[in-house]
């Protein structure tokens, strides 16, 4: 029993590691991408407080999602009745609102700054409002968008000449 509860213990403290390191990895991704943003509207000086205002509010929802993530589940447990995972849900839903309410005072005014070429781009750029904030094109969405074109086409095309391209067939 106690070698049990020892593992138990172990397996809890690596999981708690990988949740420390998967969040310095988005937070490195947010930055990343609010860097590139901003390089690629071309931000000016005069648009600088309102383009801050901004990042600052996608931080911010970051952070609040991550503090509103639930702390790891007792593995015994079970699965929490339906109820409470509806009402987990609507929790969320009404947080996600309020980001979005954030997220759009802060860049109303900013996009009303842009000149046309930088609304042109930011249209372009910002394809899709995802989940997690602003997804860039080529994330998430236009990336499965290609695999269930061209990519999985190609696979089906592989896939008859057999294993790794024996010419044999998977018949």
């Amino acid at each position: 029993v106690e070698d049990r509860e020892a593992l138990r213990d172990e397996h809890l403290a690596m999981r708690a590691e990988r949740r420390v390191a998967r969040e310095a990895g988005r937070e490195a991704r947010l930055e990343g991408r609010i860097a590139f943003m901003r390089t690629r509207l071309g931000i000016t000086d005069a648009q600088a407080p309102l383009w801050g205002a901004f990042a600052e509010s996608l931080r911010n929802n970051r952070l609040e999602r991550v503090a509103a993530r639930p702390g790891p589940r007792d593995p015994d447990a079970g699965r929490p009745p339906l109820v409470e995972r509806l009402e987990r849900q609507q929790e969320m839903l009404a947080a996600r609102a309020n980001q979005l309410n954030a997220t759009i005072e802060t860049l109303t005014p900013l996009y009303q700054s842009f000149d046309d070429e930088q609304r042109r781009t930011a249209d372009r750029v910002f394809r899709r409002v995802g989940n997690n904030g602003f997804a860039m094109r080529g994330q998430r969405g236009e990336r499965n968008r290609s695999w269930r074109g061209g990519a999985r086409r190609e696979f089906r095309r592989d896939r008859s000449r057999g294993p790794r391209g024996s010419g044999q067939g998977f018949e």
